[in-house]
């Protein structure tokens, strides 16, 4: 009977045409004439995700063997829901970070701390509205969101937007690199997210910036992309690996 169930269960959630996952997709997709839905309906679709999670797990653990790829499955159609309502609701987060994140690693960016504080005041505002969320949508929301704003972060340095002529210049840019990148861990501690290993990704691209032996930094760099392959660590264009995407570095 359990196992019969958690068909019915994967038939709704995955294979019926069209699923419940494929109807949520829909919903938040929205035709261009169509208004999208609001965050609240976006978070109540998010919060279906746990009960049905849970209910495919006890029909799951009754033992039958055959069990394992319909639960499987079923996990799978809710991760797909989970994704399409964080993406969903971090979206316009985003269209309102761009311009900030723009104003990074550039002259102004040295001196006025004004684009990363809009920044952290609007995650810090993003998250409030997550309030309504269940923790495990929330967590998964959070993590992405993290991985995101460090990815958003670090691009424009990559891209070789900020020339560093001198030392004195490059230790400037790290003193404000580890000043930025304590106030993101401490922003993503708060939040609770459950990457907090994303959040050496700055510390060691500061310290990039004053190794001086080239093998050392080439093998950094290595490391760097073998850890975080998310980030293109060679702008386009950029013979050898020296600094990564700033240049030129004296």
């Amino acid at each position: 009977m359990a196992h019969s169930l958690l068909g019915v269960l994967v038939a709704f959630l995955h294979s019926a045409v069209p699923s419940f996952q494929r109807k949520v997709e829909r919903f938040l997709e929205a035709p261009g004439d169509v208004p999208a839905p609001d965050a609240a309906r976006a978070i109540a679709l998010a919060n279906c995700v746990p009960p049905f999670r849970a209910f495919s797990e006890r029909l799951a653990q009754f033992g039958h063997a055959e069990s394992e790829e319909p639960r499987r499955q079923a996990h799978a159609a809710l991760d797909r829901v989970t994704r399409a309502c964080g993406h969903h609701l971090t979206r316009r987060l985003f269209e309102d970070l761009k311009p900030h994140f723009g104003k990074l690693m550039k002259r102004k960016w040295l001196t006025s701390p004004d684009a990363f504080d809009a920044i952290v005041i609007l995650v810090t505002g993003f998250a409030q509205t997550l309030q309504p969320l269940h923790p495990e949508p929330r967590q998964v929301l959070v993590s992405e969101l993290h991985r995101r704003v460090l990815i958003e972060y670090v691009r424009p340095l990559l891209q070789g937007r900020l020339v560093c002529a001198s030392a004195k210049a490059r230790a400037r840019v790290a003193a404000r690199l580890g000043d930025e990148a304590r106030q993101l861990r401490e922003l993503f501690t708060r939040l609770e997210s459950a990457s907090p290993w994303l959040d050496s990704v700055v510390p060691r691209l500061r310290e990039l910036l004053v190794l001086e032996d080239t093998a050392a930094l080439q093998m950094e760099v290595g490391a760097l992309a073998r850890d975080f392959p998310d980030v293109r660590w060679v702008p386009r264009g950029h013979r050898g690996v020296t600094k990564p995407g700033v240049a030129p570095w004296g």
